[in-house]
């Protein structure tokens, strides 16, 4: 048994300093710094052991937070954000971030996002642990309808055992979580499903009361959480909560991997089962370049002041049998990019994101010396700059359509191809390696490691893996795709191959191009 250790030394940096100095820690013991005591012991009493206040403050953006040892060592690091893919509970919703134990995650990457998780209690629980999780998520949400459909929500139990769920709330507001109750009684079994439409947690849609809800076609939060009474207070246990973005009609989302991982949006709703494929798409990321090796000799050459960093590169393509206008489309994440009104790209071309303008007439020698670097054809788009850069650590990079404008004339963006990147495994190693991660199954979800892997940098140079209306997938496109063609639009079913407009659906719309497919072979 590992007995008590002393902190002499060890001291916090960047963001916030302090020095521990001669204080023994004993086993399971929990100590913590504050900015301000007096503040602190108001809200939480005196009950805690507090060390002492800090020096500087914790940047509500995020920001870097590092404790080092006696000798200047690193012990950890976080450098945590208040956008996806941290939490946004933690990020004035009253929540704090805490390691997640069941993630089990080595020293080297308690530094990443996915080795934390947003406490349970509003408030925290300084000097004691967060409780652990009941498994019951949320997972999968339809929030844009028309009727006859509904919007709707699923949870899942992720567990081996029953859960009550019974007086638990659902609901769509971080600062009131008590809207929908769920009634008394109320199991779920393990490995099963509990479903809610909108006519359960929104019934009056016309004349809401104060407890209805209603799930946004823009985007919102959603909260599972059950009431706590402490002290005659009361206050909300978080059981799981989701944040998701604008979505096209009909359009459900579900966890990547049955009651984990990010929400992705689905070929079709799975209410009640298990979640399915990805709907992917038009256009994809193909190819991330998020920590390139050192400018060759030739590029340098040419640009002596290039990095490493000038070098970083986000490859869109579009796999599709049209061109796509690009007006309205956009990056998001550690990059933000918008395409200009009126870009196009044209039917199995790619264009290549950079971070700095290479229209700019001041840019010359550096575009000159990234074509050089990668050895670009003539025929290759490069655009940009993007702002931001691409973490050498992890990072989400999050492809955008637009839809239609709602009422206001806002227009709202789709996430139709996303990923959070890591240079760790599962993910493959392109890290400073001189290798990129490159797109290898366009028809799953690029929020998956598995859609990727490294390979010799291409930017521009995009190959689609799947041969489009090779329905029965003989590698070949002729007659004998017509008839599982015609089953496939029958019993509405999904394929990737079939999807000749690539719109995410299998529908009478891919009839022509399936035509002109096969006429064109």
């Amino acid at each position: 048994m590992i007995g008590s250790i002393n902190l002499s030394g060890v001291q916090f940096s960047n963001g916030v300093t302090f020095n521990f100095g001669d204080t023994d820690l004993g086993p399971g013991e929990r100590v913590v710094v504050v900015e301000d005591i007096d503040a602190f012991m108001t809200r939480y009493g005196d009950s805690v052991t507090i060390l002492g206040e800090w020096s500087g403050g914790l940047n509500n953006g995020g920001e870097e937070v590092t404790l080092l040892d006696s000798g200047l060592n690193e012990i950890m690091s976080v450098n945590y954000g208040d956008n996806d893919p941290w939490y946004g509970l933690a990020d004035g919703g009253g929540h704090s971030l805490v390691l997640d134990d069941a993630v089990g995650t080595p020293v080297i990457e308690l530094g990443k996002y996915y080795s934390w998780r947003t406490g349970a209690e509003f408030g925290g629980t300084p000097g004691a642990a967060s409780a652990s999780l009941s498994g019951v998520v949320i997972n999968e949400i339809l929030a844009h309808t028309d009727a006859p459909q509904s919007d709707a929500i699923e949870l899942y139990n992720s567990t081996s055992q029953a859960i009550d769920v019974g007086f638990w709330f659902l609901s769509d507001s971080i600062s009131s979580p008590f809207k929908f109750q769920i009634p008394e009684g109320t199991i779920i079994p393990a490995g099963g499903y509990l479903v809610y439409n909108e006519s359960d947690f929104n019934p009056n849609p016309s004349s809401p009361g104060i407890n209805d809800f209603a799930l946004g076609a823009n985007g919102g939060d959603l909260l599972l959480s059950r009431a706590v009474v402490n002290a005659g207070s009361v206050s909300g246990f978080v059981e799981d909560s989701v944040s998701f973005g604008a979505t096209f009609n009909g359009d459900s989302l579900g966890r990547s991997s049955e009651g984990t991982g990010r929400l992705i949006r689905l070929a079709s709703s799975s209410f009640g089962s298990a979640n399915g494929d990805a709907k992917v798409g038009p256009l994809v990321v193909s190819e991330i370049n998020y920590h390139p090796e050192d400018p060759s000799a030739a590029a340098l050459a040419i640009d002596p002041l290039l990095t490493d960093n000038d070098l970083e590169y986000i490859e869109i393509a579009n796999p599709t049998s049209s061109s796509i206008d690009l007006t309205d489309w956009r990056i998001r994440g550690e990059a933000d990019f918008d395409f200009a009104a009126g870009d196009s790209l044209d039917a199995g071309d790619a264009v290549v994101v950079v971070s700095f303008d290479p229209v700019d007439a001041l840019n010359a020698n550096k575009l000159a010396a990234f074509v050089a670097h990668y050895g670009l054809a003539s025929s290759v788009t490069v655009v940009g700059g993007f702002t931001g850069a691409l973490s050498n650590s992890t990072g989400r990079i999050s492809l955008q359509q637009p839809d239609a404008p709602d009422l206001l004339g806002e227009i709202p963006h789709v996430v139709v191809d996303e990923l959070v990147y890591d240079d760790l495994s599962p993910w493959a190693d392109a890290d400073g390696s001189g290798q990129v991660l490159e797109r290898d199954a366009l028809s799953a979800s690029g929020a998956l490691a598995s859609s990727w892997i490294a390979a010799d940098p291409t930017p521009g140079a995009f190959e689609d893996e799947f041969l489009i209306a090779d329905v029965n997938l003989d590698g070949v496109v002729n007659f004998l795709d017509i008839a599982p063609f015609i089953g496939l639009l029958t019993a509405n079913t999904y394929q990737v191959e079939a999807d000749v407009n690539r719109d995410g659906v299998v529908n009478f719309l891919d009839i022509s191009p399936f035509i002109d497919e096969l006429t064109k072979r």
